[in-house]
């Protein structure tokens, strides 16, 4: 838990657009458990972190596209 709130959450190695928090906190989420059900070790919250913060990068190129706005006469 400990974790979730000063680990994951620390602004240097999070992405800094909002799609890239989401992709990174449920990318930690997926890692933990995978790594918790089929791995071997106890902890595999720092095993998580690394690997997310390792594809922080790449989360952080993927931008919204946005929305096109229409003006109707009349």
């Amino acid at each position: 838990v400990l974790a979730a709130f000063f680990i994951a959450t620390d602004q240097t190695s999070s992405p800094a657009n909002d799609v890239g928090i989401w992709i990174y906190a449920i990318g930690i989420g997926v890692l933990y458990m995978l790594i918790r059900v089929y791995g071997q070790w106890q902890d595999p919250v720092p095993f998580a972190l690394i690997l997310m913060n390792l594809l922080a990068p790449l989360a952080d190129r993927i931008r919204p596209r946005p929305r096109e706005v229409v003006i109707q006469n009349g």
